[in-house]
């Protein structure tokens, strides 16, 4: 970045910046020309929207970052990871989203640049974590420095995962119930979107723990022992939720194959009881067949009780039928 940031007052792609003292306190701040930051005093945040193009504008022209940072901070599509300069760190995290209409696992992309007097962010969509930060600041309680304001960001952001992967566990529980009670039908229409919404979740969180990881190998200067901390923190918290993913994954697939086992069990059973009801009648419907034939010389035609003794002949050969199937033991 360079030593005095350019005017931001004709910056249509900037969303929020601010000042913050290393009281915490909200700090007035002239977007027609910031002076020179000192870490010592405070530092600057400039939050910016990723899609718009005057952020590339900016960022290229009033910028030192070169073009892979640049391109990493705009993206469309992210995996979160560290990348780290000797000016500065990039760090790419994913939140879950908790916007109107949203699904949490349908996750939003925050991107930052963080150098020992400057935190610049940006993002396609809104994300709680960036509220939270707004509120603080407005609050004049905001992170004192910039490592506290990531170890605040990845806390906001790895806090409210537990709730969703509690009820993703929670799911996958009366999943596991409801096949217990061979009550099929419910279990096969909720078994695939679990596993989707797990499949998703686990795409986007298992890489943030490698990101993390990297970015406390790295340490780079804004880091302090006590950010680091945290940070190892909130790699606990993702380990946890990795292995709870991991777990979720392996029930839901042992469940998977238990649904198509009891699916063919049922499509088993009824076609062997089909097969039996096709046993039990071919004979009659030769018999029935043989005497319907339209030709002189059947049996009985003459006779008054030929009706009634084939009728009888029939059912006889029905109960037989049926005791020999039950003695073999095939129903």
């Amino acid at each position: 970045m360079p030593q005095k940031i350019k005017a931001l007052a004709d910056h249509g792609g900037l969303l929020y910046s601010a000042c913050i003292g290393t009281d915490g306190a909200n700090m007035p701040m002239d977007v027609n020309g910031i002076p020179a930051y000192r870490p010592e005093e405070h530092y600057y945040w400039l939050h910016m929207c990723a899609s718009h193009e005057d952020t590339r504008t900016y960022l290229e022209q009033h910028t030192k970052l070169d073009d892979l940072i640049i391109d990493a901070l705009l993206a469309e599509d992210t995996r979160p990871r560290t990348l780290g300069r000797q000016e500065g760190t990039l760090l790419v995290l994913r939140a879950m989203n908790f916007t109107s209409g949203g699904k949490p696992e349908d996750m939003i992309s925050l991107r930052l640049w963080v150098e020992p007097g400057m935190v610049l962010t940006t993002r396609l969509r809104d994300a709680k974590a960036i509220e939270d930060l707004k509120t603080m600041i407005a609050e004049n309680d905001a992170p004192k420095r910039a490592g506290k304001f990531v170890t605040a960001i990845t806390d906001r952001v790895y806090s409210r995962m537990e709730p969703v992967l509690d009820d993703l566990e929670d799911d996958t529980a009366k999943l596991e119930e409801q096949i217990a009670k061979k009550e099929i039908e419910h279990a096969s229409e909720n078994a695939s979107p679990l596993r989707i919404k797990a499949t998703i979740l686990r795409r986007h969180i298992v890489p943030q723990h490698a990101a993390l990881t990297n970015l406390i190998r790295i340490r780079p200067e804004w880091l302090k022992d006590e950010d680091v901390e945290q940070l190892l923190e909130s790699e606990d918290q993702i380990t946890r939720y990795v292995e709870s993913l991991n777990d979720i994954r392996d029930r839901l697939i042992i469940l998977n194959d238990e649904i198509s086992r009891q699916n063919d069990q049922r499509m088993s059973a009824t076609n062997y009881l089909f097969a039996l009801a096709a046993t039990i009648f071919l004979p009659l419907t030769f018999i029935t067949g043989l005497l319907g034939v339209n030709v002189a010389g059947i049996p009985g035609m003459e006779n008054d009780s030929a009706f009634a003794t084939l009728v009888a002949f029939c059912f006889v050969a029905v109960v037989i039928q049926v005791a020999f199937f039950r003695r073999k033991g095939w129903f």
